[in-house]
């Protein structure tokens, strides 16, 4: 089997309900310390998938790049008990593949999506970005200003940026399996390194 049947596979298993991949993906507990991306990780070497973890650091995008073919593949993992998901340092990019996962006992289950389904073009991405950046400089003087003296000696203010999706649950998206479809025919259509 290709590297890219593999890569299929994966995906497809994710979406089978009894499949041992799936199970594997969805055993996480962040209060337990075990992550759903790291299960990726065992996943991914086990299938002799090349990547590069958390490229830009921990909470900055991607969280996998992966490394085997001729274009690059922007992976972000997102987990929620609820159904939303929260972004920190900015929203989605529209050149990603979302991994969504929810191990709430009542909804354990996965799904993903291309970026550009939240993140069409990178033009709103811009104007969020100056928004924040005008938005802390501001808030910063305001601070400066209102804590003169002590507090704003010793204390800098930096606005910290969290957008939540207004898609209340993912997992009930009526658009759900034409997005994974397409993801799936996003996959199709990759070529291998020649190494």
């Amino acid at each position: 089997m290709s590297k890219k049947e593999k890569l299929i596979n994966i995906f497809k298993q994710f979406l089978t309900k009894d499949s041992k991949i799936r199970r594997e993906a969805l055993t996480f507990k962040k209060k337990e310390g075990k992550l759903f991306e790291q299960n990726l990780k065992e996943i991914f070497d086990r299938n002799d998938i090349k990547y590069t973890y958390q490229p830009n650091g921990t909470q900055q995008f991607p969280d996998f790049i992966l490394t085997d073919f001729t274009r690059k593949i922007n992976i972000e993992c997102k987990t929620s008990a609820k159904g939303n998901i929260v972004w920190n340092s900015g929203i989605a990019h529209k050149d990603m593949i979302l991994l969504y996962a929810s191990g709430h006992s009542e909804s354990n289950d996965i799904t993903f999506f291309l970026g550009k389904e939240l993140m069409p073009n990178e033009e709103p991405r811009e104007k969020i970005k100056n928004w924040a950046k005008i938005k802390n400089k501001n808030l910063g003087e305001e601070f400066d200003t209102t804590f003169m003296g002590d507090i704003s000696k010793n204390w800098k203010f930096s606005l910290r940026e969290v957008y939540t999706d207004k898609i209340s649950n993912f997992l009930k998206n009526p658009k759900r399996s034409e997005w994974e479809n397409e993801v799936i025919d996003f996959l199709s259509n990759l070529e291998i390194k020649n190494n």
